[in-house]
């Protein structure tokens, strides 16, 4: 088979990261030893892909001018420049003229580590007008949740649901394969979002999910930037050798103490300094005795000594979620049945909780949907001879179970049956 070219969107600004991105364009950031917009050139070249067209947009020059430096790892890059921000659908088609057939399009702020042309060809054969690599995420608010049908057809998707909208734990990880096709559905000049506004109008059409359960992170916040230097730093990014994620150019003194951390060009850390969990931009400085934990220290800053950094409420909730705190979170929102809120309208009775998910609660709704529970407008629904029980996403770890019945105990009895079937799904 012909190799696809590529699409990678490296126009965006990077707000969410900021100040990490103030002096800095978020493809450059560096993961372990390299740019993470690099990592994904070599990821194509070692599938054999070599034409790569480029849209840029915020400091778009500092990209040209570091691969000129660094090289492109055996790619051939085409750059197209947005003169304005036009949202990833309307920056892509500025480089309609490089696609002649199927392409694959991958944001330039993304780590991944799984096989791209299984996708393609799977893409070819069901003949998709687009087709979204997805995989399974605890966090599926962070992305484009996909529901899709044994043939892999596509049958809901929905961009960053709020947790009560939660159906299944499978997410857009935001590497599509594309036929030239989709430009006709994109206004020329016009803002415009492969996410929010091409995919949800062509629900039902030749829109395809392909699953992998390989690596891939957007490292769109400080929290999801930091973890991927981490997983990298300890090698658990298949393909990537394991490096380090302090900047060889960085000053340090030798009585600092550094831990999961990330420290970028020119950042100097003083005598007794102690940096955990955070994030030195380029040319920061943490003088004598200063610490930093759940931090990003902006670009040329200054911790003064003896001081402590603000803490980034990104890089916390990322810690919390993947390593601190989950197990005690999940032991403190548990409920028992005995907790649970009897409410006796009218004819109807029910009975309410909330329950642990042991194994997330994404997972579990959408394990449930996988084994042929039915989706209402506030989550999955079993139902038993004596009544039914609506199960919703209340938090990564957190399911709600609203029990109704016409008879009050068997409310109660059905809450206990929605209950075991969390508890014994896996």
């Amino acid at each position: 088979m012909t190799k696809p070219k590529a699409l990678i969107l490296a126009g965006g600004r990077g707000e969410r990261l900021s100040p990490i991105t103030d002096d800095i364009p978020k493809p450059l950031l560096p993961v372990g030893d390299r740019a993470v917009m690099s990592h994904t050139l070599k990821r194509l070249y070692g599938e054999g892909i070599t034409d790569v067209a480029v849209t840029l947009g915020y400091l778009g020059n500092e990209i040209i001018k570091y691969f000129e430096e660094n090289g492109t790892e055996g790619t051939e890059l085409t750059y197209y420049t947005e003169s304005k921000p036009l949202g990833t659908a309307g920056s892509a088609h500025s480089a309609r003229g490089f696609f002649d057939s199927d392409f694959l399009c991958i944001g330039g702020d993304t780590l991944l580590s799984f096989d791209l042309m299984p996708a393609v060809s799977f893409h070819k054969k069901v003949g998709a007008l687009a087709t979204l690599i997805v995989s399974r995420s605890d966090e599926p608010c962070r992305y484009g949740s996909v529901m899709f049908d044994k043939n892999g057809k596509i049958t809901s998707f929905s961009e960053k649901p709020a947790w009560k909208n939660v159906r299944t734990d499978v997410i857009s990880t935001g590497v599509y394969v594309l036929s030239p096709r989709i430009f006709d559905f994109i206004r020329p000049g016009k803002m415009c979002d492969f996410a929010k506004d091409v995919f949800p109008n062509i629900v039902g059409g030749a829109l395809y999910a392909y699953e992998t359960d390989g690596y891939f992170c957007d490292i769109g916040t400080p929290g999801a930037y930091l973890k991927a230097n981490l997983d990298v730093c300890r090698g658990d990014v298949p393909g990537t050798p394991p490096c380090e994620c302090i900047s060889q150019s960085a000053r340090i003194s030798p009585s600092a103490h550094i831990s999961r951390s990330v420290v970028l060009d020119g950042a100097v850390i003083g005598e007794g300094c102690v940096l955990s969990e955070s994030i030195m931009c380029r040319g920061a400085v943490m003088m004598k005795n200063s610490t930093a934990k759940y931090a990003v220290i902006p670009p040329g800053d200054v911790v003064r000594t003896g001081s402590a950094a603000r803490e980034n409420l990104s890089i916390r909730d990322a810690f919390s979620r993947y390593d601190i705190a989950l197990s005690k979170i999940a032991s403190a929102r548990m409920a028992s049945s005995e907790q649970a809120e009897e409410i006796a309208p009218s004819l109807v009775f029910s009975v309410s909780g909330s329950v642990n998910a042991p194994f997330g609660a994404a997972r579990t709704v959408g394990e449930m949907m996988r084994r042929g529970a039915k989706s209402g407008d506030g989550g999955v629904i079993l139902e038993y001879d004596v009544g039914r029980a609506e199960i919703s996403c209340v938090d990564i770890s957190t399911l709600n179970i609203s029990a109704t019945s016409s008879d009050q105990s068997a409310a109660a009895d059905v809450f206990n049956y929605a209950k075991n079937s969390v508890n014994n799904l896996f």
